[in-house]
């Protein structure tokens, strides 16, 4: 007996201790892509900045030439020519940058929609889930390595009053609805160790086995598309393409 339970006890931290190293590899996954993401968005934000630039330059060198073509009563002269070469270059270069903007802009909208980075936020989630799962397996096999006896006992006492046969041991009842009878006797006990469970706060449990959801600081999240959306997409590339 005691046997059997160290044996459960390890598997199942085993088990945990598997699920746990994946859920950091996929962390770690996110991570990176959550960091070229925040490249993307600080990319936008200095072709922004860029653009407010140029488009301060251009309306100086606009107002700078209309000054001297009509101080020169509209010829064009050396000073003239000069004047409007910044004005076009300033006009050429909020152009460039605005283009580059565009594209970028493009690159952040489409980011969530890669098959890989899809793949990886689904992956986080699962990750994070099956580690909670695994845990949970762990802490239940180590506590049944050290079940009480007077439990074990009230257990068995409140089965013992789901005799689902008749005199002569016949079952009256099929094994699903048999089933569904010793739950609902259980449900006491199970009732009265969930009331208890509730006491306790889980989330520092978990961060202390190393359990956390991914929160790094200043790196954005990367959003979750629904199927919908994804099909939408998809779509709209595939016309965009066509």
């Amino acid at each position: 007996m005691q046997d059997t339970a160290a044996h459960t006890t390890n598997t199942a931290r085993i088990e945990f201790d598997t699920a746990l190293q994946n859920l950091q590899t996929v962390q770690d996954a996110y991570r990176q892509a959550q960091q070229s993401l925040y490249c993307l968005h600080t990319r936008r934000a200095d072709l922004q900045t860029k653009i407010q630039q140029f488009e301060a330059a251009g309306q100086a060198a606009d107002a700078e030439f209309k000054t001297l073509f009509a101080e020169h009563d509209f010829m064009a002269t050396p000073a003239v020519k000069t004047a409007l070469s910044k004005k076009s270059a300033s006009q050429d270069m909020v152009a460039q940058v605005a283009q580059a903007l565009a594209e970028c802009q493009r690159e952040i909208d489409n980011f969530p929609f890669q098959p890989e980075i899809q793949e990886l936020v689904a992956s986080k989630a699962n990750a994070y889930h099956q580690t909670c799962k695994a845990y949970a397996a762990y802490l239940l096999a180590s506590a049944l390595a050290h079940l009480p006896e007077n439990l074990l006992k009230a257990i068995a006492l409140h089965k013992h009053l789901t005799d689902t046969s008749d005199y002569k041991g016949v079952e009256l009842w099929s094994e699903d609805e048999k089933k569904e009878i010793i739950a609902r006797a259980l449900r006491p006990i199970f009732q009265a160790i969930e009331d208890q469970a509730d006491m306790h706060g889980i989330s520092a449990d978990l961060q202390a086995v190393g359990i956390t959801k991914p929160n790094h600081g200043e790196l954005p999240h990367i959003p979750v598309k629904t199927p919908a959306q994804i099909l939408i997409f998809r779509r709209a590339n595939q016309n965009h393409n066509g």
